[in-house]
């Protein structure tokens, strides 16, 4: 039920757009938004942070996704000619502080 625009009060169209933050800062756990089930609930992936824990150092950035978007696993990328990952748009907060599991951030893409 989340926007990826952010808009004005008025419902105007503004530059920044929604992500939900999957993986605070500091962290050592991997989650997702998980799609396939009711709510689009965020769980940990086991895998993930078996994954992130035998790298040895926790993330240095929030990481998420923007709501609203889907990469397809059978339509090729035009940039790399390669699929989507079937997930939503991977999102890396570099702001300096720590944004919580499931929180919706506003921001401003650069790139």
């Amino acid at each position: 039920d989340v926007d990826l625009r952010v808009k004005t009060w008025l419902d105007e169209s503004t530059d920044l757009l929604h992500y939900v933050n999957e993986m605070p800062k500091g962290c050592l756990q991997k989650f997702e938004v998980t799609p396939h089930l009711p709510g689009n609930e965020i769980e940990e992936d086991p895998k993930g942070s078996t994954r992130l824990a035998a790298f040895g150092a926790p993330v240095p950035f929030n990481y998420g996704c923007f709501p609203q978007t889907y990469r397809d696993p059978e339509e090729m990328d035009d940039l790399h000619g390669a699929p989507g990952d079937d997930d939503p748009l991977d999102i890396l907060d570099l702001c300096d502080h720590t944004v919580g599991v499931g929180e919706v951030v506003k921001c401003r893409p650069l790139g």
